[in-house]
Parts: structure tokens; C-alpha cells; sequence
């Protein structure tokens, strides 16, 4: 991926939403369009495991309506990024360096996914997105 081309990706809400450097928003699909390299293989392999395409990605403001089907390409998302662990452990500080958030909010963030114990099933990820919204700023 170019440099000027650099994407964030994080979890907003249930949602994820893309900011480019010059911190434009732009949509779901068009972000996971642009990706090259090992993310859109990540990208491709994680649509495909989920039986979902970049048509079907929605946002949703409360994570409780978000779809199994996507919520399982995000758990691909979050696995195939180390974010999940082989265990279903989530890497909590790998979260932190996510943009949009709130540092000083951030042990919210950590004690909310620490309630929780693991993540097992794709709708588990419903618990992360809850958690996250503790320290969202943007």
C-alpha cells in the first residue's frame, strides 16, 4: 500500500471505518477496495471464510444489531491481525494503538475486555465493539 494511501482501520461502535491521512471518511466498501498486498488478501480470504461480500458490510450504531456473518468477517478480521489470538484472547494493547480513542479513557476499554472472557463465537465480537465505545472521540 502507498504511503499516501496509509489507512487506519479500527473499530468504531460495531462498525469499522476507514480515515485516510488527510483523515477523510469514506465508506466501508470503498475502504476495503483500496487495500493491496497482504490486507486484501486478508481482506478476500476473511469475505470468503464468511460467506459475505463488500456489498453486505453495513454500519450499525448498536452493536447488538450487527449480523453474524459479519460480525464472523471481523473475528477473521481481528484473528488473521493478531488483534484475537489462537486462544481467543484479545491483544488489549494492540486496541490502544487503534486511532479515534480517548487514551485517557483507554483503562475502561482494557477492564471491559478483561470482563469478558474470551472470544469464542462471532457475535462475541459484539462485546469488543461495546467495549471500544467507552473511549471513541471521533
Amino acid at each position: 500500500m502507498h504511503s499516501s494511501h496509509l489507512l487506519h482501520l479500527f473499530l468504531l461502535g460495531s462498525s469499522f471505518v476507514l480515515f485516510q491521512a488527510n483523515a477523510e471518511e469514506i465508506t466501508l466498501k470503498e475502504m476495503f477496495e483500496t487495500m493491496e498486498g497482504d490486507l486484501a488478501t486478508t481482506r478476500d480470504y476473511c469475505l470468503k471464510d464468511s460467506s459475505i461480500t463488500l456489498d453486505d458490510l453495513k454500519l450499525y450504531k448498536d452493536p447488538e444489531q450487527l449480523p453474524e456473518n459479519q460480525a464472523c468477517f471481523y473475528k477473521c478480521l481481528y484473528i488473521q491481525t493478531k488483534i484475537i489470538g489462537p486462544d481467543g484472547e484479545v491483544d488489549v494493547d494492540a486496541l490502544e494503538v487503534l486511532p479515534g480513542l480517548d487514551k485517557s479513557k483507554f483503562g475502561e476499554v482494557k477492564k471491559c475486555v478483561e470482563d469478558f472472557d474470551k472470544v469464542v463465537t462471532c457475535l462475541d465480537m459484539r462485546k469488543i465493539a461495546k467495549c471500544i465505545d467507552l473511549a471513541v472521540t471521533v
